[in-house]
């Protein structure tokens, strides 16, 4: 029997389908009826950027509440409770869009992605609960972090990581263009 440690390291090497993480997302129908669950380089290696940036900005953060005098141990739990459900959240977004690009039937698989956008948001609605309630952990803290995603994507595109798609950004109605 395989233990939990080792079927994350598994998964973390992209030998291991994800579905014990997330079992509603990442599911892709194979051409013999199973189940193809691998994570996608790209869904990995995007959600390597945000984690890095959910850091940095977590980092600036903790300097922001240390400069104010009002640095403590559970501004650093917000802080991680935070900051890793905003990178958990992101990498559930990737396996679900990732699912969904990959399933024939299109209906289903934009039933899949609301489906998953919903269940996310509660998830998230029971993070900030969970940070009001703890008390050793310091809800303001761990808001915060939520919108470093967000901001994370921002820095990338103001630093040049990533490029608007020629076809929208000629869109001045901000529509799809395919009316």
């Amino acid at each position: 029997m395989i233990n939990w440690y080792e079927k994350q390291e598994a998964f973390w090497r992209g030998k291991a389908s994800p579905g014990w993480l997330c079992p509603w997302a990442g599911q892709a129908r194979t051409g013999k009826g199973g189940v193809d669950t691998k994570v996608q380089e790209a869904t990995r290696q995007e959600t390597l950027h945000i984690a890095v940036g959910v850091l940095c900005f977590s980092a600036v953060m903790n300097l922001v509440f240390a400069c104010l005098k009002k640095w403590e141990l559970s501004v650093l739990w917000g802080t991680l409770l935070g900051g890793g459900w905003a990178v958990l959240n992101f990498f559930l977004l990737g396996l679900t869009v990732q699912g969904m690009v990959a399933d024939p039937d299109e209906k289903r698989g934009k039933m899949k992605l609301q489906l998953s956008y919903s269940l996310r948001m509660l998830l998230t609605i029971g993070v900030v609960v969970l940070a009001i309630k703890l008390p050793g952990v310091n809800w303001i803290a761990a808001v915060i972090p939520l919108f470093f995603t967000r901001l994370t994507i921002l820095a990338m595109q103001m630093l040049g990581m990533y490029k608007p798609d020629d076809k929208k950004s000629e869109n001045k109605e901000g529509g799809d263009g395919t009316v």
